[in-house]
């Protein structure tokens, strides 16, 4: 059994702090667009403030990527659906790690998983394309 000690951070104020961070360097920074066509993702594995936004089904998705390359697209992707947000970095290539950020998505939007799915699918196209061009 492992006990916390009073000093140590909450989980809670852990993440406050990240987020805070993040914005404070401009991780968070959105670039609004009315096409995904706009915004180019960078073709190396440096970190770019230009972030993509996009809707589908009512769902707005804000897409930064941190690392892409032909073996991952790891990203931010920012979910949000009536004022409520989903924020989580992963690999679209990563099954489990798409299956941990639809769980989280349905838990906090009340939807079913196959149109979060759905929609990870479609972003995972929309970037690799944007990648290859």
């Amino acid at each position: 059994m492992k006990i916390r000690s009073q000093s140590t951070p909450s989980h809670k104020s852990k993440v406050l702090n990240y987020y805070h961070q993040a914005l404070d360097r401009n991780f968070l920074t959105v670039k609004e667009t009315e096409s995904p066509k706009g915004n180019s993702f960078p073709n190396s594995n440096n970190i770019s403030n230009e972030v993509m936004t996009i809707t589908i089904d009512s769902i707005n998705y804000q897409i930064r990527p941190y690392q892409i390359s032909t073996c991952s697209l790891k990203i931010v992707l920012i979910a949000e659906l009536n004022s409520i947000k989903v924020v989580d970095r992963f690999d679209l290539y990563v099954a489990n790690a798409r299956e941990q950020f639809i769980k989280s998505c349905c838990k906090r939007f009340s939807i079913d998983e196959l149109s979060l799915e759905e929609d990870l699918y479609k972003i995972l196209d929309i970037v690799e394309k944007d990648r290859d061009s």
